[in-house]
């Protein structure tokens, strides 16, 4: 699950939380929620945006049980819950919505330097995780600043 914390858009917080030792969905919906409840109070979290994957091939289990919780936390604490579809999210960050997640975190690489050592890895496995990172980062900077061009 990529997370990234931002206020306007500066980033002040971005990585990646692996879910996958948490399975079955009960677990893992527990850890999501304690994850984003200590990142809520650590960084003052006002508003939840996560990629509405409803409408892609990332249709799964792990996917539902995440998102759900992530739903279910903003709910909780009380807190505007948006989502995004990847498509929008690419066109507002590339200014193509049929760019890609090795795309679109090049152009977010651009916008935040300090991310660029997470693009090129030695193993695909390494480059797949942190694209969930720039995935998120993205997502922000698509709620925050939608009506900008990157």
């Amino acid at each position: 699950m990529g997370i990234a914390i931002m206020d306007g858009d500066e980033l002040i917080y971005a990585s990646v939380k692996s879910l996958r030792p948490f399975r079955p969905q009960n677990r893992l919906k527990k850890a999501v929620k304690e994850i984003l409840a200590k990142l809520i109070l650590e960084y003052g979290v006002t508003t939840i945006v996560a990629e509405n994957g409803w409408v892609s091939q990332l249709k799964n289990q792990l996917f539902d049980a995440a998102f759900s919780a992530i739903k279910e936390t903003a709910k909780q604490k009380k807190l505007p819950f948006h989502t995004h579809t990847p498509s929008s999210i690419r066109k507002i960050v590339c200014s193509n919505g049929k760019a890609n997640k090795k795309e679109t975190a090049r152009k977010i690489a651009e916008r935040y330097p300090e991310l660029t050592i997470y693009l090129e890895q030695d193993k695909r496995w390494k480059e797949q995780y942190w694209l969930h990172m720039f995935d998120a980062v993205a997502v922000g900077l698509a709620h925050l600043v939608p009506s900008r061009n990157f």
